[in-house]
């Protein structure tokens, strides 16, 4: 059924939306013939909403995952962004990280050489607000849980060009659990071969800044990949108290419970003792070369605001404007447009007479050319 669904959705581009091939996949499942539909009886029965027989969620957590990791993965499939990416030092810095986003995604060269995950998008942006990655040039993950692949396979191409990895969590069973799948990986994604450093909120860390703590509710046994991450006081913690047969109390500490003043201030703690790296300076001959062409594209500006002080480019362009405004042939617009239109369905108006004025320059180009010589050559000798 989901192959059938695959082809149905794939778009002429070979993209695959995952909410469409959710639908794509709910239409055949609904008209099927051999539909259990004793089954959606007993499951319905459990739910707060029986209407629903196929739930997003359960369709690309469970099915879809499952589907890849027996078949390989559906090419072209586009995962839906869950994550934001912040890089230091860079002009366009915010990104949404999705699959399209990581396929063609490539660290620049020597911007930042670390990169912060952060389980929390409000802690995240807290900390991008205050500097964080500019003062260490780090590039800050601000994730929401446990992420999704396209997370971790963007921090997976950090890991692999030897960029530092850290991981802010949580002190609780999902916060240790995130930091054991980016590490060891799990059936949706591999694992960053101990790459990550743990900076997450340890239950000594709760009690030196004082927090209060919360009780939560887990209703499944502890993960044993992530057992090994614990001390005992903190597995003693997250065991907690048996409530019902398949639920257990325990005590957990967010992150968001430390005093907003206090955040950016543990982290750069957490960071010191992981032994943070340096600030990022290139090696010599690309320093060399990143000097030579600042040199150059300074010189050339300097240059251009001189010739602009000289010539009075603005003056010079002003009397071009006067002398061949009439010259381009502005007749008959609508019809041009409307035919153009007609040519070029895809097209807007802006684009259909932005085209027919760039061949009225084309057309007049030797002209205008010649003519700003002259008015150059006109300043030079002080005609004026």
């Amino acid at each position: 059924m989901l192959p059938e669904a695959v082809a149905a959705e794939r778009s002429t581009s070979g993209r695959i939306d995952l909410r469409g091939l959710f639908y794509a996949c709910r239409r055949l499942y609904l008209s099927h013939p051999e539909r259990p539909r004793g089954r959606e009886a007993h499951y319905a029965a459990s739910k707060k909403h029986p209407e629903h027989i196929l739930e997003y969620g359960y369709f690309s957590n469970d099915i879809v995952p499952a589907y890849e990791a027996e078949r390989g993965k559906i090419e072209g499939l586009v995962l839906e962004p869950r994550g934001h990416l912040h890089e230091a030092h860079a002009i366009d810095d915010a990104h949404e990280v999705g699959t399209e986003f990581v396929a063609e995604f490539e660290p620049p060269d020597y911007y930042y050489d670390k990169v912060l995950y952060v389980e929390k998008h409000g802690i995240a942006q807290d900390l991008v607000d205050q500097g964080l990655g500019q003062r260490h040039d780090m590039a800050i993950l601000a994730s929401k849980g446990y992420g999704t692949v396209a997370n971790r396979e963007l921090l997976e191409k950090f890991a692999d060009e030897g960029y530092e990895v850290y991981v802010l969590h949580d002190c609780d069973v999902d916060g240790f659990g995130i930091l054991a799948n980016l590490q060891d990986g799990n059936s949706r994604a591999a694992g960053l071969a101990g790459a990550a450093v743990d900076l997450g909120m340890r239950l000594q860390d709760g009690r030196a800044l004082g927090l209060l703590g919360e009780e939560a509710i887990r209703k499944k046994e502890l993960p044993a990949s992530f057992v090994t991450y614990l001390t005992d006081e903190e597995l003693d913690l997250f065991t907690g108290t048996r409530r019902t047969p398949k639920s257990w109390e325990y005590k957990r500490f967010e992150l968001n419970e430390i005093p907003a003043e206090l955040r950016l201030p543990f982290v750069e703690r957490k960071l010191e003792e992981a032994g943070v790296g340096p600030k990022v300076t290139p090696p010599d001959d690309y320093l060399q070369e990143a000097a030579e062409d600042g040199r150059d594209d300074d010189i050339e500006t300097e240059a251009s605001m001189a010739i602009d002080r000289v010539l009075d480019a603005d003056e010079i362009k002003a009397r071009i404007i006067e002398r061949f405004r009439d010259r381009y042939a502005l007749d008959g617009l609508r019809d041009h447009v409307e035919q153009g239109l007609e040519r070029r369905p895809r097209s807007s108006w802006r684009s259909v007479l932005g085209a027919m004025i760039d061949a009225e320059g084309g057309r007049l180009r030797g002209e205008i050319e010649a003519a700003v010589r002259d008015e150059i050559e006109t300043v030079i000798r002080g005609d004026e």
